[in-house]
């Protein structure tokens, strides 16, 4: 099974048009404090720039990638394209009207539902599980991108 950081889900989230860390924390659906750490560490990493936009009180910080998280954003994307290829495959194997069987199939790829739907890789509007529950935040600890050296991606 293919897997995707959380901080490859970001990259991907800045390259898809989120901007500051309430609109990523809403196109992933995760937690704004796990979406703020994770944006701090991606900016240490040179991966990420923020800037302070806007006047008085409606100032907020936005995001942007370098030239190298964009590259690992692209990579982040096939894999996503993969990921939603597997997902696919595993839901043909089961009976449609099996809910349960559809759920125990999905579990392991809850982390990225949310994402692979924005970028409408996958349509999982025929299920009737409650994807509210979906969440980065809520799956445990995630693959991080190693340091700023040459980076093979599978």
């Amino acid at each position: 099974m293919n897997r995707i950081s959380a901080e490859e889900a970001v990259l991907v989230a800045i390259s898809l048009g989120a901007r500051d860390a309430r609109e990523i924390a809403s196109m992933l659906n995760m937690d704004l404090e796990s979406v703020e750490k994770v944006l701090k560490r991606l900016e240490i990493k040179g991966l990420v720039k923020s800037e302070l936009k806007g006047f008085w009180i409606f100032k907020k910080t936005v995001y942007t990638l370098t030239d190298r998280g964009f590259e690992i954003a692209q990579k982040s994307r096939e894999k996503l394209v993969k990921i939603a290829e597997e997902v696919k495959r595993a839901l043909e194997t089961i009976h449609p009207h099996d809910e349960s069987a559809k759920y125990q199939v999905l579990q392991p790829y809850m982390p990225v539902l949310p994402l692979l739907m924005y970028m409408g890789l996958l349509d999982l509007a025929f299920l009737t599980l409650p994807l509210t529950m979906i969440s980065l935040s809520d799956f445990g600890e995630f693959e991080e991108i190693p340091d700023m050296g040459d980076v093979e991606f599978e």
